[in-house]
């Protein structure tokens, strides 16, 4: 645990195995009981046989070649800074594409949902609506009105026509 992090390596090559001499491997640490326990489920969903051959150290065949290179007398070249942008570049076009693509999908996601919900109600309202037409019946209609700033009375209550 290093801060608040716990750190978990999967894998070393041989040239990286050592002893561990970190001051704060030396201190107490207080673990929650679920991040022993996530740390101990990470753990065993990654058991299994190990196959070594099955991997490469890219970097460290990269770094012989190197090596052989200027042993050998050739020019090594450094990648220029436009190079490096472009595959940054390139890897940022790439996540927003993604992060586009995600957008698009989850307003696609939410107009159906909407238009859903949208139909749900229409048809509640219509049902209510028949169902209140076959329950009431409207009051025949009186051609008496009262004057003007006089008041009226109903099953509510007095209002004051204007």
């Amino acid at each position: 645990m290093r801060g608040q992090v716990i750190m978990l390596d999967t894998m070393h090559w041989p040239g990286e195995v050592r002893t561990p001499g970190f001051p704060f491997l030396r201190e107490d640490v207080d673990l929650r009981l679920a991040e022993v326990r996530a740390a101990a489920n990470m753990i065993e969903n990654l058991r299994g046989d190990c196959e070594p051959h099955r991997y490469t150290d890219d970097h460290a065949a990269a770094l012989n070649a190197l090596i052989e290179a200027r042993i050998e007398g050739r020019d090594v070249v450094q990648p220029t800074a436009a190079v490096q942008d472009e595959g940054v570049a390139e890897l940022l076009r790439a996540l927003g594409a993604s992060t586009r693509e995600r957008a698009d999908d989850d307003r696609e996601r939410k107009s159906v949902r909407r238009a859903r919900a949208a139909a749900g109600k229409a048809g509640t309202a219509k049902k209510r609506a028949k169902r209140a037409s076959g329950r009431a019946r409207s009051a025949p209609r009186s051609d008496h009105r009262a004057p003007l700033g006089s008041s009226t009375q109903n099953g509510c209550g007095v209002f004051t026509l204007p």
